[in-house]
C-alpha cells in the first residue's frame, strides 16, 4: 500500500527564485474571496495582509504562491467541518478514492494473476528435483580466473586480437601450465588481485555468458574463453560446495515456482498488451506534460491521450490519476519526452489488465474493502493531527474556524515546516465540504500583498530619514 506522499509547502523561504510580474492592485476587484468553504471565507484583503507580513521573500509574492496557501486554507477548514462530526474520518465515504488510485484495481489484478495466470503451474517433487540437478541452484564454488579487460574504445580488430591472446593462454593451461603464475602475469586486475582465490561465487556472480559455462566444470577443472563487452575471461575451479537435496527442497520449490510465475506473467502481460495494439497519440506527450506543470486548461478532459482495443486514456483520466497520486504528477512534470511516452504507454497498458481481471471475474471483497476504507481513514486523521485538529478541539464553544484557519496559515509562514497536502483526499472531503479557490482572489491577494509591502517599505524609509535628521540635529549637524 502506498503512502501518501508528503510535500514541502514552503519552497519559497528555502530559496525559490522564481518570479513573475503581479497585477496593479488597482486592476482587480479586492473584495472577492480567494477561498470559500460553506459559509467560511477567506477574504483577498485577509489572505494578502499575511502574506505581506509574512517572511515570504517578493520573489514568492506571486498569484501562484497565494492560490496555494488559499487551497491549504481550504484544506484546514474542510477538515474542521469533518471533525465537527463524531466518527471524524471514519465517517468519510473513500470508495471513490479507492477506484481512483486504483486500490480495488490492484487487488483484482493481483486475484487475476493468482486465480486465472498462476493456475496449476506449481511444479511437482520430480520436477523439482530436476531443476535442483540441472540449475544446481544453491551451489557455490570457490575459483580463480584470469581478465583480459577490453578497452573502452576497443574495434573488432582489437577485440579479436584479445581473444586470440586469450585462447592461447587458455591452451597453455590445457598443456598443464600453471594458473596461478599466468594470471600473474597475463591478467589485467590490480596485481594484488592476480590470481586471488574468489570464494563462495554463485549464479550471481558471473555473467550470464559465463554462468553455464563454469557450472557445467568440475573441481581442477579450467573454462573456455568467455567473451563479454568488459573483459575474456578464463576460469580454474578449485572447490565445489553444493547443499544436500533434502536441505534446500523447500527453497528450491519457492525459487522455481518465482522463476515459473515471472515467466508466466511476462507472457501473459506481453501477450494483452500486444493484442491492444495500445498507440500513443501525436501531441499527448506536450499535453500531459502541460497538464502535469500546470493543468493546461486548454487541453479538454475528453481528449484521447492513448488509444487501444476496448478503451482510451483521456486527459481528464490523467488528471484524476495526478489528484490521487502526486508522485506521478512529479513523474510526468520531470520526465523527458521519451519517458512521458513510456509513461503513457503504461497506464494503458495497466488498464488493460485492470480490463482482463474484470472480465475474468476477479473482484476485491467487501472485507477488503472496509479494510483499505480504514487505513485511508487512519492516514487522513494522521493529516489532521499534524494540522492541531481533533473532534475534542473542532466542537469546542471558544473554537473560531475562520481565525484558526488564518492562524494556521500564518504558522506555516513563521514555521517554514513542511506539511502533508490533502492531495488525494480532497475530492473526498469536498463531496461532504465543498470548497472553492477563485484564482482571480488569489491574484487579488497578490496584487495587495505587493501594494502593502511597498507601503510599508516606504514608511520604513521616512522613519528612518526622520530618525537620522533628527539625530543629527541633537548632534548638531545638518543633513546635506
Amino acid at each position: 500500500m502506498d503512502r501518501i506522499k508528503f510535500a514541502a509547502l514552503v519552497a519559497f523561504v528555502a530559496g525559490l527564485s522564481a518570479s513573475c510580474d503581479v497585477l496593479d492592485a488597482g486592476l482587480t476587484s479586492h473584495s472577492r474571496a480567494a477561498a470559500t468553504v460553506g459559509a467560511s471565507r477567506l477574504s483577498a484583503e485577509d489572505l494578502g495582509a499575511l502574506i505581506a507580513e509574512s517572511p515570504m521573500p517578493d520573489s514568492a509574492v506571486t498569484a501562484h504562491w497565494a492560490e496555494q496557501l488559499a487551497i491549504l486554507w481550504t484544506d484546514y477548514v474542510r477538515l474542521v467541518s469533518a471533525y465537527r462530526s463524531p466518527d471524524t474520518t471514519n465517517a468519510l465515504d473513500y470508495s471513490s478514492l479507492l477506484e481512483e488510485r486504483r486500490y480495488l484495481a490492484a487487488i483484482a489484478v493481483d486475484q487475476f494473476r493468482d486465480s486465472v495466470v498462476f493456475a496449476n503451474i506449481e511444479p511437482t517433487d520430480e520436477e523439482v528435483r530436476k531443476f535442483f540437478d540441472l540449475t544446481q541452484p544453491f551451489t557455490r564454488m570457490h575459483l580463480r580466473r584470469i581478465v583480459l579487460a577490453v578497452p573502452t574504445d576497443a574495434d573488432d580488430r582489437q577485440r579479436d586480437q584479445l581473444f586470440a591472446k586469450a585462447e592461447a593462454l587458455q591452451a597453455r593451461l590445457a598443456q598443464g601450465e600453471d594458473f596461478l603464475e599466468l594470471a600473474r602475469e597475463h591478467s589485467s586486475e590490480q596485481l594484488a588481485g592476480r590470481g586471488q582465490l574468489l570464494q563462495f561465487q554463485g549464479h550471481e556472480d558471473f555473467p550470464p555468458t559465463a554462468d553455464s559455462l563454469v557450472y557445467a566444470l568440475s573441481a581442477g577443472e579450467v573454462s573456455p574463453v568467455v567473451a563479454t563487452p568488459e573483459a575474456m575471461l578464463i576460469y580454474r575451479v578449485e572447490e565445489i560446495l553444493s547443499p544436500a537435496f533434502e536441505d534446500v527442497k523447500e527453497m528450491t520449490f519457492n525459487l522455481q515456482l518465482k522463476q515459473r510465475k515471472d515467466s508466466v506473467a511476462a507472457s501473459v502481460v506481453d501477450t494483452l498488451v500486444e493484442n491492444a495494439r495500445i498507440i500513443v497519440r501525436s501531441g499527448s506527450v506536450e499535453a500531459a506534460r502541460g497538464i502535469s506543470v500546470n493543468d493546461a486548461d486548454r487541453v479538454s478532459d475528453g481528449v484521447d491521450l492513448v488509444i487501444y482495443r476496448g478503451g482510451e486514456v483521456t486527459a481528464g483520466e490523467l488528471r484524476q490519476v495526478f489528484t490521487a497520486r502526486p508522485d506521478i504528477r512529479q513523474m510526468f512534470a520531470r520526465g523527458t519526452d521519451e519517458d512521458l511516452g513510456i509513461y503513457l504507454h503504461e497506464l494503458a497498458r495497466d488498464e488493460v489488465l485492470i480490463r482482463a481481471a474484470y472480465r475474468a471475474g476477479a473482484q476485491p471483497s467487501e472485507r477488503q474493502k472496509e479494510i483499505l476504507q480504514g487505513i485511508l481513514a487512519d492516514q487522513l486523521a494522521r493529516i489532521a493531527t499534524t494540522y492541531r485538529l481533533s473532534h475534542r478541539v473542532a466542537i469546542a464553544p471558544i473554537f473560531n474556524a475562520d481565525a484558526e484557519a488564518l492562524g494556521f496559515l500564518e504558522r506555516i509562514l513563521l514555521t517554514r515546516a513542511p506539511l502533508p497536502w490533502l492531495g488525494e483526499f480532497r475530492p473526498v472531503l469536498d463531496r461532504d465540504y465543498r470548497g472553492r479557490v477563485d484564482r482571480h482572489g488569489s491574484e487579488a491577494a497578490a496584487a495587495i500583498a505587493v501594494a502593502l509591502r511597498r507601503e510599508m517599505a516606504a514608511a520604513g524609509d521616512g522613519r528612518d530619514e526622520e530618525t537620522q535628521v533628527q539625530g543629527e540635529a541633537e548632534s548638531g549637524h545638518s543633513v546635506e
